[in-house]
């Protein structure tokens, strides 16, 4: 416990942290779901092919459906906390600005993938993250450092993946509605199946919530107001898939997703106060034709298209009124081939990125991103390799060239040593370049190299890994209300520990899972910590299936962390905390589920951002139907 007596936390944290300690080292992974019982999951985003997660140097994590489930009436940014490595700052509950930092990086370094299409802001340069319905995902799969090397400029820290659900082999029919806290409601249907040639999927959902305030006094008299803020959302998946001859198919997909989010930006000196909101679109389309032209050689042409707009019409402060809109087109051509050294990957991309401001001409609108993508990922019965390397040839920047070379050595099944060096490079956001007082054309691109070495062991039923890691990235861009520049460099360096169980009793089944990270994030220049990153966090979860019956309880900790990123004069720093939740879940009848949940039991107040209201106690009660 030297780790618990050497880290000045706020009261409870401490016995928190030890809990989920004890849950790490007595019962290890966080494992996901495998399609084959016994078998490790197989994940692709981390080698672009299907790959299992026991084979690979990338620290990889992946969120299944079952755990989206139990997760409904949160944020994907607040799931996406719960993995490994990854925190978040975000304004407020539902619909509200969420930012995501992987090993410490900032958002503009973790690219977010749907369905293998990039998405995300041009002008901020991140993930959007704030109007994707959970009902609509399938699973997520997380890798934690740099794949800059397979998926371009940005993917400095992290590379998230979210997969909608597709069909089928069977009719399946399902349906949930879920009542909560502050007038919670969720309605949402689905049906996913196959006949003759086709298959699909297709889901529905219907969300919306009264809200708490976002913001506290601390925000200011400019932006505090006491009023709920609320969200509202309707979405929309489609998957359809068409058998042709032989082994080709065309596979099309369809996400849009309309949301309402009310924010708070003060309250007027006179009169009555404008209830100020953003009305928000998220669209991913896609179309894909793959087959096989040889035994050996899968290959597949994809074109897409996706859309992130945030429209303000109505505020207190007329400069919040403005529509914000990024268009990216994606053309791609991928092919693995199999050989007797491993699996190769070669691809060709082609992205086409433009934004729109309704407020701000910016100098420059668009800009294009042409790639080659090359990679090898192969093992034998006592070792396994990963090599990519890629060329962007960026419209504003040149030519960038990234790699990535990883490997590990087996001893019997269940021991894995493993390690991997990368490099990255992140290119400025329009924001950054061209918004008036604030960007510079003159900005340069980041670039950084991380080496990373990890320990596993996998029985099939428990499991452990320790993964050391030191990302260093020069030219970093510092953003907050002063201008963007580059400094010398950061330096991303941690460790993270996962573990878990999934044990088969005589009176039921007990499942455990947690992590914990040691994280050091600062600017070499002048040893400051960065800002809104947590020193030490850790999460666990444990419970018992106990016939019809399952029970649960998790705890998420954080120590303290510095927040001047609005206030660069201050000194704050917000206090560190610990949130329990427990869960219980009956099965009614044959496909029939009620599932009762409470977040943050003890009612605890704390902020990730300063001046901004995270969600108190809350209560989820859902009633569901999903056959088996």
């Amino acid at each position: 416990m030297l780790f618990l007596n050497s880290v000045r936390v706020a009261p409870g944290v401490r016995s928190a942290l030890a809990v989920a300690l004890v849950s790490v080292c007595g019962t290890p992974s966080m494992a996901a779901e495998s399609g084959e019982e016994g078998l490790p999951p197989v994940v692709v985003t981390a080698t672009r092919t299907p790959t299992r997660i026991n084979q690979l140097s990338a620290d990889v994590s992946v969120i299944d459906r079952a755990q989206i489930d139990a997760a409904t009436g949160r944020s994907l940014a607040s799931l996406l906390s719960d993995a490994p490595g990854v925190q978040i700052a975000t304004n407020g509950g539902l619909g509200k600005t969420s930012s995501i930092f992987v090993r410490g990086g900032d958002s503009k370094q973790t690219v977010l993938l749907i369905d293998g299409v990039r998405y995300g802001s041009a002008t901020t340069g991140g993930p959007s993250l704030d109007n994707i319905p959970l009902d609509l995902i399938d699973h997520i799969e997380i890798v934690r450092g740099p794949l800059a090397s397979l998926y371009g400029a940005d993917a400095a820290s992290g590379v998230i993946q979210v997969f909608t659900r597709k069909g089928t082999a069977t009719l399946t029919p399902s349906a949930s509605v879920t009542l909560g806290s502050e007038r919670f409601h969720s309605e949402s249907v689905g049906l996913t199946g196959s006949h003759g040639g086709w298959s699909y999927g297709i889901q529905a959902n219907d969300t919306g919530t009264a809200g708490f305030s976002s913001t506290n006094s601390r925000a200011g008299a400019s932006t505090f107001n006491p009023d709920r803020d609320g969200f509202v959302q309707q979405s929309l998946s489609l998957n359809l898939g068409l058998a042709l001859i032989d082994s080709w198919r065309l596979d099309g997909n369809v996400l849009r997703s309309s949301g309402v989010s009310w924010f708070d930006d003060g309250v007027a000196a006179t009169g009555s106060t404008p209830n100020t909101n953003s009305d928000m679109t998220s669209s991913v389309s896609g179309l894909t034709l793959s087959g096989k032209p040889m035994a050996n050689w899968k290959t597949s042409f994809k074109a897409a298209l996706t859309e992130d707009v945030s429209d303000v019409t109505v505020a207190n402060k007329s400069y919040y009124i403005s529509r914000i809109a990024t268009q990216q087109k994606t053309l791609a051509w991928e092919n693995q081939i199999s050989t007797e050294v491993g699996q190769v990957l070669v691809a060709f991309e082609h992205l086409r990125q433009s934004v729109d401001n309704s407020t701000t001409i910016f100098d420059v609108k668009q800009r294009t991103i042409e790639s080659l993508v090359l990679g090898l990922n192969g093992n034998s019965a006592q070792t396994d390799w990963q090599l990519s390397t890629r060329g962007d040839r960026n419209s504003q920047y040149g030519t960038e060239w990234t790699g990535n070379l990883g490997g590990g050595l087996h001893w019997g099944e269940a021991l894995r040593l493993g390690g991997s060096v990368g490099t990255s490079y992140v290119a400025p956001s329009f924001n950054q370049l061209y918004w008036p007082n604030y960007g510079s054309p003159d900005l340069k691109p980041q670039h950084g190299l991380n080496r990373e070495v990890n320990l596993s062991w996998d029985n099939g039923s428990e499991s452990a890994k320790l993964t050391r890691y030191d990302n260093r990235i020069h030219d970093f861009l510092l953003t907050g209300l002063t201008a963007a520049s580059n400094v010398d460099g950061v330096r991303l360096a941690g460790w993270t520990l996962t573990g878990g169980v999934n044990e088969a009793l005589s009176f039921g089944r007990w499942f455990a899972s947690g992590s914990l990270d040691w994280l050091d994030a600062h600017n070499m220049a002048d040893g400051k910590k960065l800002v809104r990153r947590a020193s030490r966090f850790a999460s666990a979860r444990s419970g018992l299936e106990l016939g019809s019956w399952s029970y649960e309880l998790n705890v998420k900790t954080s120590s303290g962390l510095p927040d001047t990123y609005s206030y660069p004069a201050l000194d704050v720093r917000l206090p560190g905390y610990a949130i329990w939740g427990a869960a219980v879940n009956w099965a009614v009848a044959p496909n029939w589920k009620l599932a009762l949940r409470a977040d943050n039991l003890g009612n605890r107040a704390y902020e990730n951002v300063y001046g901004f209201n995270q969600p108190g106690n809350q209560y989820f009660l859902t009633l569901s139907y999903s056959p088996k």
